[in-house]
């Protein structure tokens, strides 16, 4: 398969039952380019230092993760000798800027570890393993099957190029068992033109009571107003203005003592926000509001933890 190309996720059960591949895999005169992911503590000696850890330690796309670490290791000398408190907090602040591009440079030396691997293995368990989001593979192969769960089997097929059950069955009986349903009763014409032209070959069609609906309609108490009469609405927040933020780990923090100290709610992982875009979005719901729009007719959507968080905080 990899002569053909093809990109491997291999998994077992057990430790045990990966190690062993990664042996036969290793004593292969070819030197297959593989990747094997879990804790080295769990793994056999012989196969640790194919381990993501030890790669990401070892190899040279390392490079840069031990020049930032090494960085955090001369400020964190420099607190012995800072004088004073200002001088201490300014160190701390400087190691918190440090972490965060420690962190983003060691999360793109593992992609880049596991992008250049041909083959990746992990138990059933491993292969869902935050390393892995956003890795996709061509084939899954599972050793020892018949001593696996089928739940802990559904973990790495998800790695897998996506295919949906309506996939699998279109393909076992054909087009002869679907049908579209082409009327859609949530949203105006205008707001359903771009999935009906991307998505559906333009065949959706807005049902009769959706077709023209505006804000203004609601209710006899809500105002004609550019932001109720108009049925889609774009803000360009493209440029300097609009800086992204990401929130890896934002609630970590540190106090003079460099212990690690807990704020916010939310496990935000590498989760962005937009202040401006925040904003904005506030601004808009204010007018809503203001021109009679009900509250229980108003839902905001992001896709992303931080903003939520920040604007709950807010």
């Amino acid at each position: 398969m990899v002569d053909c190309g093809l990109r491997l996720l291999v998994c077992g059960p057990s430790n045990i039952s990966v190690d062993n591949i990664v042996e036969r895999l290793a004593a292969h005169p070819r030197r297959i380019p593989m990747t094997r992911v879990g804790h080295p503590a769990r793994l056999l000696p012989s196969v640790v230092n194919h381990s993501l850890d030890v790669l990401t330690r070892t190899s040279d796309a390392a490079e840069i993760v031990r020049d930032v670490r090494a960085d955090m290791d001369a400020k964190l000398a420099q607190v012995k000798k800072a004088r004073s408190g200002r001088e201490r907090r300014q160190i701390y602040a400087d190691l918190k800027e440090l972490r965060k591009e420690f962190r983003q440079r060691e999360k793109k030396c593992v992609a880049d570890i596991l992008r250049g691997s041909k083959v990746v293995l992990a138990t059933l368990h491993g292969a869902g393993s935050h390393s892995l989001d956003g890795q996709e593979f061509d084939v899954v192969l599972i050793d020892e099957a018949s001593q696996a769960l089928e739940a802990s089997c559904w973990v790495p097929l998800l790695a897998a190029n996506k295919r949906t059950m309506l996939d699998r069955l279109l393909g076992l009986y054909g087009d002869s068992i679907k049908r579209m349903l082409t009327t859609q009763y949530r949203m105006h014409d205008a707001i359903m033109r771009f999935p009906s032209d991307e998505m559906y070959d333009s065949r959706l069609v807005a049902a009769d009571h959706v077709r023209t609906r505006l804000l203004r309609d609601l209710s006899p108490d809500v105002e004609d107003t550019p932001d109720t009469n108009e049925p889609l609405i774009f803000y360009d927040t493209q440029g300097g203005n609009f800086p992204e933020r990401t929130e890896e780990n934002e609630g970590d923090a540190a106090d003079e003592g460099g212990r690690a100290t807990k704020k916010g709610k939310l496990n935000r992982g590498d989760s962005k926000s937009n202040e401006m875009e925040a904003w904005l979005v506030m601004s808009h719901v204010r007018r809503l509001l203001d021109a009679g729009v009900g509250a229980g007719d108003i839902a905001v959507i992001t896709p992303y933890n931080a903003q939520v968080g920040g604007s709950l905080e807010e």
